[in-house]
């Protein structure tokens, strides 16, 4: 792929959680729009409950046509993909796992889970893993070897995604919701389970030119994040000002 065109000119593919329906991202992708950008919605199936994999397979059939329209337009074929909640990490399994770092730009987070969810022990999590709609929440429990797997290979993964394409960075949104009882959280993620800044690089300055940087907003529950209720709003200029590489 060559030739790097207008940030603002990518195609944003979001990536949706779990719980959601196919209107659940009408508002964020709106905001987008309006805001001078071209918007897919990636499929959700099953009300966001199908495994990491299977959603990382349909971003990937997503992600695919996107970038055959940018080629066919005489861009490079890369997207920007902005995801909420579950769909970062099953954005990070196509990224991580799939080779998507080929077609993608870079990747935006809202409330995820990037070093997963509180540990759960091993009984709990072997039990719940026998019901299949438990299962995708399971596996984003940072003790499962699905997470620890993602966050072990990430600065590697990057590296070598960074070698091929040196823009190529994932950013996190995380909030602090100020409500006394989810303090130090949105409400279901906390920061320290959003942050994706690998453990040991404490400077900031270190972790962008590495690919990673960390954005802390304040006052947003996890699902006004991704646009689901409430609105995301407040922190809507800073998203397209990254997508755009403005910052």
């Amino acid at each position: 792929m060559t030739g790097i065109p207008n940030s603002a000119a990518r195609t944003v593919v979001i990536q949706g959680g779990l719980f959601a329906t196919k209107h659940s991202y009408d508002a964020l992708a709106a905001s987008l729009v309006a805001r001078g950008f071209e918007v897919v919605v990636s499929p959700i199936r099953r009300l966001g409950m199908q495994s990491i994999q299977r959603d990382a397979a349909n971003l990937a059939d997503t992600v695919a046509t996107a970038s055959a329209t940018s080629l066919a337009r005489g861009g490079d074929g890369r997207v920007s993909i902005l995801a909420h909640s579950k769909g970062g990490v099953s954005a990070r399994w196509y990224l991580q796992r799939m080779g998507g770092f080929e077609h993608v730009d870079q990747l935006l987070t809202l409330s995820s889970p990037n070093r997963g969810t509180m540990p759960i022990g091993t009984r709990l999590s072997h039990l719940a893993g026998r019901f299949s709609g438990i299962r995708p929440v399971m596996d984003m429990v940072a003790d499962g070897p699905l997470m620890r797997g993602l966050v072990a290979d990430l600065p590697a993964d990057m590296a070598a995604a960074r070698r091929a394409n040196p823009q190529a960075r994932i950013v996190s949104f995380a909030s602090n919701w100020n409500v006394p009882m989810a303090h130090g959280s949105d409400g279901f993620i906390k920061l320290r389970e959003a942050r994706i800044t690998p453990n040991g690089i404490a400077d900031a300055r270190l972790g962008a030119s590495l690919g990673f940087e960390d954005v802390t907003v304040r006052g947003l529950h996890h699902n006004a994040m991704g646009g689901r209720t409430g609105s995301a709003e407040p922190i809507m200029d800073q998203v397209a000002s990254k997508l755009r590489r403005e910052t």
